[in-house]
């Protein structure tokens, strides 16, 4: 996570870094993720003060929201036009999905973090056939219903990178096919693979939350949805849980990240100065059972 200043400082819990693709069940710690209409977009906008988070006002017709305790690491999430269906999500990526937000942009998840760590099944259903931001509003309404969810928004200047095209040309594929979902897998030498996504995608949620250590925003001016593979050194916090005591680095004879973007991209990380919203959790607590 991230304070006001945009340093990071881990919430102790890795599942909340690998949202998985929608409509499919895998293991968190080698997933894919769908990305989600932009409500609340992570953009470069001037500073203001703290301004309440209102939920978007539409309901589900009914819902259903119970805790999992399987103890299994398989998840799934499956949205159809009139449905909304969770299984043994952890309910801060539900959160995160539901505003568009990523991990860097909550300043205090600490203050709940038993609530947000907790995974749940949800099976939520629409009077009528809604579109993907409508069904994102009523996600929004029903945390606030059942969890009393209550946030509010800040907007700070921070260091942090502008994703820019390099000099002379993107390395980047245009995905040949029309519609679908982003996907974030990894390969066999620990690349990660990026099939049908955005370099909004690619800077707020990869960059941002897991290959760097500061905010990072979309200035490319690209568009379109890409096909394409990076392949990086990394670091990752230790975590006794994981039977990792101590700092580990992945693939540490590959290039930094900035290098990678750099020559296997055909972008740049450039350092900049940057207003972003971040957003603090003022309440949030667990559901009753139903």
């Amino acid at each position: 996570m991230t304070s006001a200043s945009g340093k990071s400082r881990g919430w102790g819990f890795d599942g909340l870094r690998w949202p998985v693709r929608y409509g499919t069940i895998a293991d968190m710690r080698a997933t894919s993720y769908r990305s989600a209409i932009l409500l609340l977009p992570f953009a470069i906008i001037g500073v203001h003060g703290q301004q309440a988070i209102t939920p978007g006002g539409a309901s589900f017709e009914v819902a259903s929201v119970k805790v999992n305790k399987s103890g299994d690491r398989a998840v799934s999430l499956e949205f159809t036009p009139d449905r909304v269906r969770i299984r043994n999500y952890p309910i801060g990526v539900v959160l995160m999905k539901a505003y568009n937000i990523y991990e860097r942009q909550l300043t205090n998840p600490g203050s709940v973090r038993s609530v947000l760590i907790e995974r749940y099944d949800i099976d939520a259903k629409a009077a009528h056939p809604v579109g993907r931001a409508e069904m994102l509003r009523m996600l929004q309404s029903l945390l606030a219903d059942r969890f009393k969810l209550a946030m509010h928004s800040e907007q700070k200047e921070v260091s942090g990178y502008a994703l820019v095209v390099d000099a002379g040309k993107n390395k980047l594929s245009e995905h040949a096919g029309e519609g679908g979902d982003c996907e974030l897998t990894r390969g066999p030498a620990g690349e990660a693979r990026f099939r049908n996504c955005s370099m909004d995608y690619l800077a707020g949620y990869y960059l941002s939350g897991l290959a760097t250590d500061k905010v990072v925003v979309d200035k490319t001016g690209l568009k379109g949805s890409y096909d394409f593979e990076l392949l990086h050194s990394r670091e990752v916090a230790a975590n006794p849980g994981e039977n990792r005591p101590a700092p580990t680095v992945i693939n540490p004879d590959a290039p930094s990240i900035f290098t990678a973007v750099k020559q296997q991209l055909g972008l740049r990380l450039q350092p900049e100065k940057l207003a972003v919203s971040f957003f603090s959790i003022d309440h949030m607590e667990k559901p009753s059972e139903n």
